[in-house]
């Protein structure tokens, strides 16, 4: 078959570029049919980002600032609050030092307070024991105090002081050192026993005591019985079980062989207790009344004795013995908790 050849249509170049101008047309009025936005801000009060920032950003570097401020008085507040505390801090051992201290000075203060009252009452009928009696005098008095005053020692008999009992003490300044000890002191004048109660007013300084006022005779009103507490007998009695009645047989028999060697403070009393005995003594009657066997094995045996040292005189002591079983018998470990 033969080619054909191309044709040249202008009539269809026309139509082409028509169609492209009708396009072009309806674009435009499109775009021209569409409403005009009107972009103006009608608001009284505008908002501006940077100025809101800038307040923002001010108002937290102030709060920051308080805070570094507020953090540095609190630290600084709590190293001073530690530094008193620690400048206040108790050291135990000087507490317990100085506690002891005091006690052994009370003590110190109680004795000497007794030799004192034993010294005042103390008389002799003959002018070489007044006068002695002035010289041991003289050391106890304070300075502005004579022994004329007292007038304790002027009789024609003897006041022989048997028994110097201490009551009570009261501070009077304790900056001072100032006290009232109270005494009863028990003499014997023209064979008649008597008894007073004084107080002596007293100044206790560098282990050094003075009488800073007369004596004086109290008499000391008796207490009516607050103390609600009764007697019972299962008191200290510890926690356990009852025991048989061959154990209760076999812890008697033992009890008593014990008491025997007690008494006397036998050598043999080492091999069956830890304990020592009175020594001297002769036990006439042991009675046990409680056996009882303990959470850690061992016994416990409590009950009352008869002892005495002359054949007419007997006193009678409590007893509580904590007994261990060895393989062949019993060993005491301790009596009245001891």
């Amino acid at each position: 078959m033969a080619e054909k050849k191309p044709v040249f249509n202008p009539q269809a170049v026309q139509t082409t570029k028509k169609a492209a101008k009708k396009s072009k047309k309806k674009r435009a009025s499109f775009f021209s049919n569409k409403e005009k936005v009107d972009l103006s801000n009608t608001r009284t009060l505008r908002f501006a980002p940077r100025t809101a920032q800038s307040i923002f950003s001010v108002l937290f570097f102030f709060l920051f600032v308080i805070m570094c401020v507020i953090v540095l008085m609190t630290f600084g507040r709590v190293d001073h609050l530690t530094d008193m505390a620690m400048s206040k801090q108790v050291n135990q051992e000087d507490l317990v030092l100085k506690i002891n201290t005091r006690l052994i000075e009370t003590d110190q203060l109680h004795y000497e307070g007794e030799e004192l009252a034993k010294t005042l009452y103390t008389a002799g009928k003959t002018d070489e024991e007044r006068q002695a009696w002035e010289t041991e005098v003289k050391g106890y008095l304070a300075p502005g105090l004579n022994v004329s005053q007292l007038e304790l020692n002027n009789g024609k008999i003897d006041r022989t002081v048997s028994a110097v009992s201490f009551i009570k003490m009261e501070t009077l300044s304790e900056s001072e050192r100032t006290y009232r000890l109270f005494y009863k002191v028990s003499y014997t004048e023209a064979d008649q026993m008597n008894d007073l109660s004084v107080v002596l007013p007293v100044s206790y300084q560098d282990n050094d005591l003075k009488l800073i006022d007369l004596p004086a005779v109290v008499n000391l009103e008796k207490r009516d019985a607050t103390n609600p507490v009764t007697y019972d007998k299962n008191r200290f009695i510890p926690k356990g079980t009852s025991v048989s009645t061959q154990e209760e047989d076999k812890l008697t028999e033992f009890v008593n062989r014990f008491f025997d060697l007690y008494g006397a403070n036998d050598d043999k009393l080492e091999l069956i207790a830890a304990v020592s005995g009175i020594g001297g003594a002769t036990v006439q009657q042991v009675n046990s009344t409680v056996f009882m066997k303990l959470e850690n094995g061992n016994y416990f045996v409590q009950g009352t004795y008869l002892f005495q040292f002359e054949k007419q005189s007997t006193i009678k002591s409590k007893f509580s013995l904590e007994i261990k079983q060895t393989e062949e018998n019993y060993y005491v470990l301790s009596m009245n908790g001891e």
